[in-house]
């Protein structure tokens, strides 16, 4: 796989990074069946602690990050997955069974979803 990714800043204006949250806030029930419509199984936003994502960076074979989304069963909501990735574009998974010291690779999720935490006074969420 050709990692095109590695390289680019990932970076969008402020304007641009509005105009598409707020066409989001606008679309996201156009996007599921009737039924699931108002119960906010799709998230606008997650937020998260700092640690993980250190403790995700920190390990040198980490060189970027993947975002899956899944669905819990408990609410049928869509949940960031978040891993880090190596040089070649692999995600860097845990390996169960092995002893921790501190430096293993992590899986993060369980951010706090919006609606319900959602920021306050954010040009994003508004």
């Amino acid at each position: 796989m050709e990692n095109k990714f590695f390289g680019n800043n990932h970076s969008i204006g402020l304007a641009e990074a509005k105009k598409m949250t707020k066409k989001f806030r606008d679309q996201k029930d156009k996007i599921v069946k009737d039924e699931h419509q108002g119960k906010h199984l799709i998230p606008f936003c997650e937020s998260f602690d700092r640690a993980p994502f250190e403790q995700l960076l920190q390990r040198e074979d980490c060189k970027g990050v993947r975002i899956y989304y899944g669905m819990k069963d408990s609410d049928q909501r869509i949940h960031a997955i978040i891993v880090g990735i190596d040089a070649q574009g692999n995600d860097i998974l845990p390996v169960e069974g092995t002893v921790k010291d501190g430096t293993d690779a992590i899986i993060i999720e369980d951010g706090k979803l919006c609606p319900e935490f959602c920021p306050n006074g954010s040009g994003l969420n508004g």
